[in-house]
């Protein structure tokens, strides 16, 4: 039973993982359309509506473009799941 834990455990932390830089992609990214003087609104329809956009990473963007940045999962709870994923990977 504790093999089947860990499993489920570290799978979720890659989960997250792959949450959290996603996240962080999709808001580096629009900074960059920001100060390339992209039309921010047009740049997003364009990158949801392609098949490499995440539904996480699509949700993150009208997020930003709406400027909406409440938490949606406890930022501490993610930054733990992060550190444990990089002691796991060292």
């Amino acid at each position: 039973m504790t093999f089947l834990y860990l499993t489920a455990a570290t799978t979720q932390l890659v989960v997250n993982a792959l949450l959290a830089t996603q996240v962080a992609a999709v808001a580096e990214l629009l900074g960059v359309v920001d100060r390339a003087g992209l039309d921010l609104a047009d740049t997003i329809e364009l990158l949801t509506g392609l098949p490499v956009t995440s539904p996480a990473a699509a949700r993150a963007a009208g997020l930003m473009q709406a400027e909406t940045f409440s938490p949606n999962f406890p930022v501490g709870l993610l930054a733990k799941d992060l550190r444990y994923l990089t002691d796991l990977a060292t």
